[in-house]
């Protein structure tokens, strides 16, 4: 790989430092400063480091909900409701499921006790279905 370094001039006729977003000993080797490792993002988030030369703070890096969460990245994440975003149908149960799953595919519907039907789309009472 490369080792990014820039040279100055030292009692010695050199010197050498890594580039900005990079770390290490140059005379060996630079790696890029991953700022993730000391800039966590909240929980339930997915935290990812800028290139070079974006610094080992926390503005070298961004953070994102994960895939079925919600909220501030930077300091945590919930899991999406999917019954809340996604209401089934009248005279249901709804079961939200965890994280990754969102929309209809997030929760499962099912009739209450006493109530038949498509728990999508609304359940009536069963003695009322009876002819």
């Amino acid at each position: 790989g490369e080792y990014p370094y820039h040279a100055g001039g030292g009692a010695d006729g050199r010197t050498c430092a890594c580039d900005a977003g990079f770390s290490g000993n140059p005379a060996i080797g630079c790696t890029n400063v991953d700022a993730c490792v000391a800039n966590a993002c909240g929980a339930n988030a997915v935290c990812t480091d800028l290139a070079a030369p974006a610094g080992g703070g926390a503005d070298g890096r961004t953070c994102a909900c994960a895939p079925g969460f919600t909220g501030n990245a930077l300091t945590g994440c919930s899991d999406i409701d999917a019954c809340a975003t996604n209401a089934c149908g009248a005279n249901t149960d709804c079961d939200d499921l965890d994280a990754p799953l969102v929309g209809t595919a997030g929760r499962t519907c099912s009739c209450k006790a006493g109530y038949t039907g498509n728990p999508e789309t609304g359940c009536s009472d069963k003695r009322e279905s009876v002819a």
